[in-house]
């Protein structure tokens, strides 16, 4: 091979400015592409995370949480009772605020819905009306019930001056927050003489009560109540 030869050859595999400049484009022009490609992808990625969270929200006037029945009547102990102490003469203790609830025995605090209602019977010395409630604990602020439980709702009978049909009485299907008693006979529902505190469609609260401290509960988030009854076990 002549020297002309060899220079020629090696002129071929020389890059001229022109193949360098046109490489740099192409260089420039995919590194684009690639850039576009991946804000696409990136934007993609936004827009699901946010139809995921926007689907985990409430929608318009939907609650999140535990919710009741409509609450039509909101009222419990008649004026009666508070202004001449009947009830107080009977139970020998007086229910005014949360503070009184623990003045005395309760062995569990739950929020339950009531399932089933039972038939009313008289106790034996005639004096109450007893009715077993069966209700499905939703969830448990005080204690550690849980599941399905049988509870007596003990009112006055007729043959008393305050009969039962003179306060307000659990309603099946409505959810409440119950301070229950466990006694040998089973859980008894608490202070319901006083208080009844329902929790109604919106989850807010109705006290069911006459008295100043409970009521103030009235329209209030469920969860405010609850973190009141926690903040007086931590007392």
């Amino acid at each position: 091979m002549n020297k002309r030869e060899i220079e020629f050859l090696k002129s071929s595999f020389e890059t001229s400015d022109a193949l360098v400049e046109k490489t740099k484009q192409r260089v420039q022009v995919a590194k684009k592409k690639q850039q576009v490609g991946f804000g696409f992808v990136l934007v993609m990625v936004l827009v699901v995370g946010l139809a995921i969270i926007q689907s985990m929200l409430p929608k318009g006037d939907e609650v999140q949480g535990i919710v009741g029945l409509p609450i039509e009547d909101s009222f419990i102990v008649p004026d009666a009772w508070q202004k001449d102490g009947s009830v107080s003469l009977m139970l020998d203790y007086q229910i005014e605020g949360l503070d009184d609830w623990f003045k005395h025995d309760i062995d569990a605090i739950v929020i339950a819905k009531v399932v089933d209602i039972g038939e009313s019977r008289l106790s034996d010395e005639l004096i109450n009306v007893i009715t077993d409630v069966s209700v499905e604990v939703l969830e448990t602020v005080v204690g550690s019930v849980e599941g399905t439980l049988t509870v007596r709702e003990i009112g006055f009978s007729a043959y008393t001056e305050m009969s039962q049909h003179s306060w307000y009485a659990t309603r099946e299907g409505g959810v409440y927050v119950l301070p229950l008693a466990n006694e040998e006979e089973g859980w008894r529902i608490e202070y319901d003489l006083f208080v009844l505190f329902e929790i109604d469609e919106n989850g807010n609260t109705d006290s069911h009560s006459n008295y100043e401290q409970f009521r103030k509960y009235n329209g209030a988030p469920y969860t405010t109540l609850i973190n009141d009854i926690k903040a007086f076990m931590h007392e």
